[in-house]
């Protein structure tokens, strides 16, 4: 592995600062995206704002040094890994995009999340037209760059098609905005050779009749594969050429900066349907029927898809007994008229196949819709978690003439036989004639490695020679097709690609190796070797969908950064563990559910000194006395920063020791108890953090428990000793095993007694709490969350009148399904309810926000800031979590006073009594 000489190093520091990177640590860590490849860069670069950009490129020229954009990482294809400078565009000003003319046009830059578009053009019912099913993770900059399309999209709404304007930086440093009327004449003035060049480009083909042919009819179906030439077909102006080439090149012609996209419409009503066939080329036949009936999407999978889901539990339907023959087809039809969707349902009943049935017949039940599309948009990395452990993924996308698709599919079974593929899966957007298919192989042995080899010469014969189609539909040329451009183009359209590229990037720095490869076998180099390392996150493909809501992820590493790191031996407790909120949000976005919080717990227990188990021990034996001291503390630190000397003295002694934002805690509480009352028998068990603090603006978080409760039926009590008890959360996440299990051997004895051995309901008020009891304690008690048991009774609950309310759901939260309930109840009782779009983990994580306050700071930036832009529109919302860690790191983020959800139910529901 190569590194920068220390002259490029002093000049990248110079004119980048802080956001240029060389740890060696941060740079292993992002040597992989989604794809079977592995390259560790030299340096990465985090742009803040366009000027960083047309530096960096005048830079790296003047340094020999290549550049690789890179966005989420999700790419299938290994376009966002390098061996020079990785550029990531996650930052600064390049995450912001606007929205326009009532949601028909929207403003992105890079490093938007496309989901996140998505989400704030629902109120207008528009989208984007590009719905690749890694959306949700995905950044603009790779739907772009790759030309991504999707379930719906097909060839009509994807980027080239939906692009209206766009602001970039080539290689020489310029930048320009196509929306400027002058930016044709500036780009002829500023660089004359790029410009005549495209210009006689189009000549060139307008002059060759086969080849316009050649071009429409490769274009009339999906293809990623090398550059859209198209675009010197569609436009005269060579800068309408130009921003069109720059979708699809993978970063290889210039970086876009922003792009202006037309959206299109989302139709209010669909009724989708999951068939189940006999075969899986019957299943292609029936893709063709469909389209005929107006499907907007049309998706197929084969047995052991289908075998995959059922693995991970997404699999929806009829499908008791899985046979290798078996196949399945998810149809949407979308619309305006639901009587014409209900129309279409029934003419797709009559064109069933013999042996055909719905697995699902055709429903318009948003939760119903939700688990199908989960099911389809789950597959690869269901699939990718079943491989044998230690084998690479590798991941293929051809297309072809829709009403060929069957013949392709018979076609290639030999193929997988023959090479010894016979447990690859088989899936794909059947409406567009494109399949995907998945395997599996160990690339760093030999004869696997020309196995594989054979099967990509035979795959590109059958795909180009026999039935003209495209190698690469949607994922991009990249690195694994790159040797096979000419394959797919012919030599003269090819030499036209090499011409293109000269034109853009003389010196051949963007992006090196993709689209373009010297060698013939480069898609057999630099491939990943998953070592195994914990059977928690061996089983993870680098998918990269955790990322989106990791705390830490704009400050050290993400979770599958933290597991490519242990993949490649090397560790950093600050980066790994120290800042891991170790919240579970990650397990909630995996698709395999895999928790790397977990895994960094016991890495914290194997690290954990002797004389550190030994205070936690003592800490967990004497608890009760540790919340006694601790109330006392904080009561002292309120009274004391009363006054302007006190708050400077305690914010200048805490401050380095980074406990800071300790000192605008709540007011501590009193204990407080409750007789029994007349009612179904209940036990509150009040958390640590409700035994030593409580808001100033209501009484003791017990007392409105119990009211609450009392006013839907209950009889609640709370023990005298209930103040001494602890779930172990605390330790738990701390790695601290020893001691959490002394608490919780406490709590299981203290429950026996209160509860008769399991008789009575035990009601948590906090959500991580509920969810470690529940977890560990489940089985023996009846652990009811208190989110969960009011709204059971929503339906009791008075009118809350125009109050508009900001909701900050908390991790647990969405671990327990909770935080919908919440707001659904909230709705039911009149309520306007808010989450923002970038809500995620406020990075607190228990006592995480008081040792290291950076975590929480970058966890809540962009949340913070759209929360603060929608309260400067409503000064009248009220702010609640579900959590006093949670409700102290919003209120610090966003300069709301956040509270808890209990006390507004208990205005409303109680009256607001004392």
């Amino acid at each position: 592995m190569s590194e920068l000489s220390r002259a490029q190093r002093a000049a990248l520091r110079e004119s980048f600062g802080e956001y240029f990177v060389d740890d060696l640590t941060l740079r292993t860590a992002r040597s992989i995206d989604a794809s079977c490849y592995r390259i560790v860069p030299k340096g990465i670069v985090r742009p803040q704002h366009p000027g960083h950009v047309v530096n960096l490129v005048k830079l790296a020229r003047s340094l020999d040094l290549p550049i690789t954009f890179r966005g989420a990482g999700t790419s299938l294809s290994g376009q966002a890994i390098g061996p020079g400078l990785l550029v990531e565009v996650g930052w600064g000003t390049f995450r912001q995009f606007n929205i326009y003319d009532r949601g028909h046009q929207v403003a992105t830059g890079p490093g938007v999340i496309g989901g996140a578009i998505n989400a704030a053009l629902r109120p207008y019912h528009r989208r984007l037209g590009p719905d690749p099913a890694s959306i949700g993770a995905a950044m603009m900059g790779g739907i772009l760059s790759n030309n991504a399309s999707g379930m719906c999209c097909g060839t009509r709404y994807n980027s080239y098609q939906t692009l209206e304007s766009m602001v970039f930086v080539l290689a020489n440093g310029l930048r320009l905005n196509s929306n400027d009327p002058d930016s044709d004449r500036v780009l002829k003035d500023q660089h004359h050779t790029l410009w005549q060049g495209l210009k006689d480009q189009r000549t060139a083909l307008l002059a060759n009749p086969e080849w316009v042919s050649r071009l429409r009819k490769k274009h009339a179906i999906k293809n990623t594969i090398g550059y859209g030439l198209q675009a010197l077909l569609d436009y005269e102006n060579p800068i309408d050429m130009l921003i069109h080439l720059l979708i699809g090149s993978e970063g290889t012609l210039g970086f876009i900066e922003r792009a202006v996209l037309n959206t299109v419409d989302d139709p209010p009503y669909r009724a989708t349907a999951l068939i189940r066939l006999s075969h899986l080329d019957q299943g292609a036949e029936l893709a063709n029927k469909c389209t005929s009936l107006g499907a907007d999407a049309v998706e197929l999978m084969d047995a052991r898809s289908i075998e995959a889901a059922r693995h991970i539990g997404t699999l929806c339907g009829d499908f008791t007994e899985i046979t290798p023959f078996d196949a399945a087809v998810l149809v949407e039809f979308q619309g305006s008229d639901p009587l014409a969707l209900s129309d279409k349902a029934n003419q797709l009943a009559h064109e069933l196949p013999p042996g055909a049935h719905f697995a699902v017949p055709p429903s318009s039940d948003p939760k119903l819709r939700a688990q199908l599309w989960h099911m389809r948009k789950s597959l690869y990395p269901s699939v990718g978690g079943r491989r044998p452990l230690g084998a690479t993924m590798i991941v293929e996308d051809i297309c072809v003439a829709p009403d060929r698709m069957p013949e392709l599919i018979l076609c290639l079974n030999p193929v997988f036989d023959r090479f010894g593929f016979d447990d690859r899966v088989v899936f794909g957007h059947a409406k567009d004639g494109n399949l995907h298919f998945i395997m599996h192989t160990c690339l760093e042995k030999h004869d696997h490695k020309s196995r594989y080899a054979g099967f990509m010469e035979t795959l590109a014969e059958i795909v180009v020679g026999q039935f003209d189609g495209s190698l690469k539909a949607e994922h991009g040329t990249g690195r694994n097709m790159a040797p096979f451009v000419a394959r797919e183009w012919g030599d003269d359209l090819y030499q036209v690609m090499k011409s293109i590229k000269q034109l853009f990037d003389p010196d051949m720095l963007l992006n090196p190796g993709v689209i373009f490869s010297e060698h013939a076998d480069s898609y057999l180099r630099d491939m990943k070797q998953a070592h195994l390392v914990d059977a928690q996150i061996d089983g993870c493909m680098d998918c990269g969908f955790c990322e989106l809501g990791c705390p830490s992820n704009q400050l050290t590493l993400s979770p599958r950064q933290r597991i490519a790191l242990a993949r490649a031996g090397m560790s950093s407790r600050y980066q790994v563990e120290d800042t891991c909120a170790v919240d579970g949000a990650c397990a909630l976005a995996c698709p395999l559910g895999i928790n790397t919080g977990q895994w960094v717990k016991q890495q914290r227990q194997k690290r954990s000194l002797k004389v550190s188990r030994m205070a936690a021990k003592t800490a967990a034996r004497h608890w009760w006395r540790v919340l006694a001291i601790t109330r006392r503390l904080l009561g002292f630190s309120h009274w004391l920063q009363r006054s302007r000397m006190g708050a400077k003295f305690l914010h200048t002694v805490s401050w380095p020791y980074h406990i800071a934002p300790s000192l605008k805690l709540p007011l501590p509480s009193s204990h407080w108890s409750q007789p029994h009352g007349e009612g179904i028998p209940l036990i509150y068990l009040p958390t640590c953090l409700h035994a030593v603090m409580s808001q100033a603006q209501f009484p003791p978080q017990g007392q409105m428990v119990s009211d609450i409760l009392g006013t839907l039926g209950y009889a609640v009590r709370v023990a005298s000793t209930a103040y001494r008890q602890c779930c172990g959360t605390v330790f738990f996440s701390k790695g601290q095993n020893e001691a959490g299990q002394i608490v919780q051997n406490r709590l299981i004895k203290w429950l026996n007694d209160v509860t008769q051995e399991g008789a009575i309901p035990v009601v948590v008020d906090v959500a991580p709490c509920a969810q470690t009891m529940k977890d560990r304690l489940g089985t023996s008690f009846q652990i009811l969350d208190l989110i969960d048991l009011i709204s059971q009774h929503k339906d009791r609950l008075p009118s809350i009148v125009d109050k508009q309310l900001i909701l900050h759901p908390t991790c647990s939260m969405r671990g327990l399904g909770t935080d919908v309930k919440l707001e659904e109840m909230l709705v039911a009782m009149g309520a306007d309810v808010w989450v923002p779009n970038a809500s995620a983990c406020c990075g607190f994580a228990g006592d995480r926000g008081f040792l290291h306050p950076e975590l929480t700071q970058s966890a809540t930036a962009d949340q913070a800031q759209e929360i603060r832009a929608f309260a400067a529109e409503h000064d009248d919302a009220t702010a609640i979590s579900a959590c006093g860690t949670c409700e102290l790191a919003m209120t610090h983020a966003s300069g709301l006073q956040y509270s808890s959800y209990v006390g507004v139910l208990w205005q409303h529901v109680c009256g607001g009594k004392d």
